[in-house]
């Protein structure tokens, strides 16, 4: 699977061991077959559009959920919502989800 933003698995690991958020996969045996990143508040991404778009000052500590991917062929088997469902409780234990 490649990753949408360019970033490697090690990279979300490492992320997620620096508490930058949280790598979710999604397995079958041993091969991945889905992924989701979620990134914790203070999205760096923020700062750098906030003087063109001053609504987006107001996203800054919500999550981000980035490069979710379900391989073509396990698609549609519940995977994603899997994944999604993963993420957004925790989000909700980080405060972020209602």
């Amino acid at each position: 699977m490649e990753h949408q933003d360019g970033l490697s698995h090690r990279q979300y690991a490492e992320m997620q061991f620096r508490g930058e958020g949280t790598y979710l996969i999604a397995w079958d045996g041993g091969e991945p077959v889905g992924r989701l990143f979620v990134r914790r508040r203070n999205n760096p991404e923020i700062p750098r559009i906030v003087d063109r778009y001053p609504q987006a000052a107001r996203f800054a500590e919500c999550p981000e959920f980035c490069d979710i991917e379900v391989v073509s062929r396990r698609r549609s088997q519940g995977i994603g919502t899997q994944l999604l469902n993963q993420g957004l409780e925790r989000a909700r234990q980080w405060g972020g989800g209602r």
